[in-house]
């Protein structure tokens, strides 16, 4: 367990959170923590690919685990991405449609967002 002289500046929610998904108590959570907590719209965990990047994108000690600092910072970029996932899905369908993509005010962020999404790949 982590003492609360480590744990400063973390928010509550974020510490929370934390606790949760940190189910062996380490101070750390390892991709299979973070797998079983995420869960996609759909229901399903997410892949074994997408969390170990996860991981990696915040492991900022090379642990392989993320403490909760790194998880805050996750955490953060997670919110943020679903934000812009939001604000593109005019619909709130749960997908976004090519034709979401062009609305204001948000055209510029979700265009970008489509165009990087759909660089190397063929759009039907």
């Amino acid at each position: 367990m982590q003492s609360q002289e480590y744990n400063q500046g973390v928010q509550a929610e974020v510490q929370q959170l934390f606790t949760h998904v940190d189910k062996d108590r380490s101070g750390k959570i390892s991709q299979r923590e973070l797998q079983a907590a995420l869960i996609t719209a759909q229901g399903s965990n997410f892949s074994d690919t997408a969390c170990n990047l996860m991981i990696s994108m915040f492991d900022h000690d090379r642990s392989g685990t993320i403490d909760v600092h790194e998880f805050q910072l996750l955490y953060s970029y997670i919110n943020q991405w679903l934000a812009v996932f939001r604000s593109c899905d005019k619909d709130q369908t749960g997908h976004i449609e090519e034709g979401e993509l062009s609305h204001e005010p948000q055209a510029d962020v979700c265009g970008s967002v489509y165009r990087y999404l759909c660089a190397d790949t063929e759009v039907h």
